[in-house]
């Protein structure tokens, strides 16, 4: 699963200056790009989770449920 949009090129190293621009300024954008790459790493987890056999696939969830169709 790739990042696309908002989130391509975004890394980890890229999480705290985000929050930062966020916290200090209001960027209503910043904020977004944040939590749109952290839902994905979430949801990138449970699959890698799933195809090293680390655990089950549970039911999706409704708002993510379109990530594992």
């Amino acid at each position: 699963m790739g990042s696309d949009g908002a989130t391509a090129g975004i890394t980890g190293w890229d999480a705290p200056r985000l929050w930062q621009r966020y916290e200090a300024g209001g960027d209503r954008l910043a904020l977004r790009t944040l939590l749109d790459y952290n839902r994905e790493d979430v949801v990138n987890l449970a699959v890698l989770e799933y195809h090293l056999g680390i655990s089950e696939l549970s039911p999706a969830c409704e708002q993510v449920r379109h990530v594992f169709a």
